[in-house]
């Protein structure tokens, strides 16, 4: 599995290198120079962000008793979203850390039903910011139908797997799996052991849509919020883009993400994407990776963040504390 890892990351790594390569280095690094400083503020965006999904998340949790304080968890946000980045299966990578850092304070229960029900709700939340970005693409754009069409598939299609999970998980997720994998006893064994969890997640979705509706409303404002980091990017970056069309760049990312999930970050795969919308908006693709890498900057900061919360967390034993 480490060698996969590696080898998808360098194949990353050399289309980011060939991108970088066909705009033109020179370009890039004039562009750069101009953002400057002032790459902190897409940084304390990032942070706003944060603290949003983070407070979806405490909504949730706050239906148990813990003596879990809101900055932990910002802290263990920080670490599940720093470990998704960097492996190719994505939030498969950084959710079991999640539940494992939760384990100090909560059941593994509770911990396991407040991570996946965290993730679904962000992703009902990523299809209402594709949406919006496709109707934008559609009314106010002037794009490739190729786009247009890329954009109606992914919400279709995150639409049609979303109604999937939500069904399974109201009437219980893991019993499901549980019975399709009775040939498997290992797993099916697993499986079995998670029927908390599940009975969790059903108590959840039949008694408390008030909270559920919370959770949504914090998680699509973290989503739209991305907005503001595109538009001040541009601003920043001398690039002539208007409200809707970072709009539409906010929604591509989510989408660039799940088509290119087997590259850790989408390295290389996202550049390459927004160069080539930047030249079908008739823009300078070199703008557009500049953009894209200024991101990556930012991400990058978070990432190191993450990364040595879970250093110094490693070394504290876990300490499991039963919810009642």
């Amino acid at each position: 599995m480490k060698k996969l890892q590696v080898l998808l990351l360098f194949i990353g790594c050399f289309l980011l290198y060939w991108v970088v390569k066909k705009t033109g280095v020179q370009q890039l690094m004039d562009s750069l120079t101009t953002l400057g400083w002032r790459i902190i503020f897409p940084i304390l965006i990032g942070l706003f962000i944060c603290f949003l999904t983070t407070g979806a998340w405490w909504q949730y949790l706050k239906r148990f008793e813990h003596q879990l304080k809101f900055f932990e968890l910002l802290s263990i946000r920080l670490v599940g979203e720093a470990t998704n980045t960097l492996t190719p299966v994505n939030f498969a990578g950084g959710d079991p850390i999640r539940i494992w850092m939760l384990s100090r304070h909560i059941s593994a229960a509770h911990g396991g039903a407040s991570v996946v029900i965290d993730r679904t709700v962000q992703i009902l939340s990523t299809i209402i910011l594709i949406t919006v970005g496709t109707a934008v693409a559609i009314l106010h754009l002037n794009l490739p139908t190729s786009v247009d069409m890329i954009l109606a598939g992914t919400v279709l299609l995150f639409l049609f797997l979303t109604s999937l999970l939500l069904r399974q998980q109201s009437k219980g997720f893991f019993q499901s799996l549980a019975n399709w994998t009775t040939r498997w006893p290992k797993i099916h064994k697993v499986f079995e052991q998670l029927k908390e969890t599940d009975d969790l997640m059903v108590d959840f979705y039949q008694k408390d849509r008030k909270i559920f509706a919370g959770c949504l409303v914090l998680h699509t404002a973290a989503r739209f919020a991305g907005m503001l980091e595109v538009y001040l990017l541009a601003y920043y970056l001398n690039i002539p883009m208007d409200w809707w069309q970072a709009l539409f760049f906010n929604a591509v990312f989510p989408v660039v993400n799940f088509l290119g999930t087997i590259v850790p970050g989408a390295i290389g795969v996202m550049e390459g994407v927004v160069g080539a919308l930047f030249y079908s908006m008739h823009w300078n693709p070199a703008d557009g990776v500049a953009l894209q890498i200024a991101r990556r900057l930012r991400t990058g900061f978070w990432i190191g963040i993450g990364l040595l919360i879970l250093f110094f967390k490693r070394h504290n034993k876990p300490i499991p504390t039963p919810a009642s």
